[in-house]
């Protein structure tokens, strides 16, 4: 789902909170290769998230190199 509203919404005004949705998703799927992507690219576009935390604690495996 956060895909295809990516999809047809890339700058939706929820955009930052439809990324760490699924880069949680991604996390608790144990998919960690492909949630570590998507948050490098998520904190590069939200460098100051308030979610920053949070996903960095959800899953240590998935932070940021």
């Amino acid at each position: 789902l956060a895909t295809s509203a990516g999809a047809l919404y890339p700058r939706g005004s929820m955009s930052e909170e439809r990324e760490a949705i699924a880069i949680e998703a991604l996390a608790r799927l144990g998919r960690a290769a492909a949630a570590r992507a998507r948050l490098d690219e998520f904190l590069t576009q939200f460098p100051h998230s308030g979610y920053r935390n949070r996903l960095e604690r959800l899953a240590p495996a998935v932070a940021p190199r």
